[in-house]
């Protein structure tokens, strides 16, 4: 039987943990081979994700002119998932 690697992977990353694991590469270059590996579409989420998304909405937000559309609304929630790009 041939081992075929995992569709997705789902990887909680905590550079500052790497750290003190003493992995000799930096905690980004686990991404780095993770992407090597095919694992192109990297998504993350999180509290920085969170205060991104308030900070690019919050112009839109104070406008106030949202209130009255659904459809903006609903543009305005966040995705779950941010998408990162090519590490290189």
């Amino acid at each position: 039987m041939q081992h075929t690697p995992p569709a997705a992977v789902l990887l909680e990353f905590h550079p500052a943990a790497v750290a003190l694991t003493g992995y000799p590469k930096s905690a980004a270059s686990i991404l780095a081979s993770l992407y090597a590996w095919g694992y192109t579409e990297i998504s993350h989420s999180g509290t920085v994700c969170d205060e991104r998304w308030h900070n690019i909405t919050s112009s839109i937000r104070n406008r106030g002119s949202y209130l009255w559309s659904t459809d903006a609304q609903e543009a305005l929630k966040q995705p779950t998932w941010c998408r990162l790009t090519d590490p290189e």
